[in-house]
């Protein structure tokens, strides 16, 4: 039996790959990287306005200070290999093989099991994604939050717009936490 990555059915793309080989590529791939940027910037702006509603800005005061370890390159490490690694990991990896079995599991009884297939991917990963984020059990609630919100979005954008918009926004909103916010508080 031969297995092909991505499955099929689920309808994913490989819009880098068309970019890369194909004449008119650059035409399909542009607008959602221009999308994974604005939302990540979008989700970084929420992240950061939740935090201060809810959990009295937790998050922003625990962020590190410029001066402080890390140092700037290895934050520049940490928002491009985290966000690579997380993404294919959580999205390219999780994502899409909880969406598979599930696809495979509602195929004999739904005529349409792509949607409830990648939004059960979406939701699983986003939450194995949160989990791995939570360090004492004290931060959950906000750690999961917060996650939650952006694994949701990275998987939307991975899911319809491909994974590289999803590692693209995910790198400005960690780069944002990282890099903008200790700058700015």
């Amino acid at each position: 039996m031969k297995i092909r990555w991505p499955p099929h059915p689920l309808g994913l793309d490989a819009p880098l790959n068309i970019v890369l080989l194909g004449p008119g590529g650059r035409s399909r791939i542009t607008p959602s990287m221009r999308l994974g940027a604005a939302v990540g910037l979008a989700v970084a702006f929420l992240i950061v306005l939740l935090d201060v509603l809810l959990f009295a800005g937790e998050t922003v005061r625990r962020l590190p200070e410029f001066g402080t370890h890390p140092s700037i390159p290895s934050r520049l490490f940490i928002v491009v290999v985290g966000s690579v690694g997380e993404e294919l990991f959580f999205r390219a990896l999780v994502a899409t093989l909880a969406a598979w079995l599930v696809y495979l599991a509602l195929t004999p009884f739904t005529r349409n099991a792509r949607t409830p297939a990648r939004w059960a991917g979406i939701l699983l990963a986003a939450g194995l994604a949160g989990m791995w984020h939570v360090g004492a059990p004290e931060h959950a609630v906000r750690v999961l939050t917060i996650g939650g919100i952006s694994g949701v979005t990275y998987g939307w954008l991975y899911w319809w717009k491909g994974l590289e918009a999803a590692i693209l926004a995910h790198m400005v909103v960690t780069a944002s936490l990282y890099l903008a916010v200790p700058a700015i508080f």
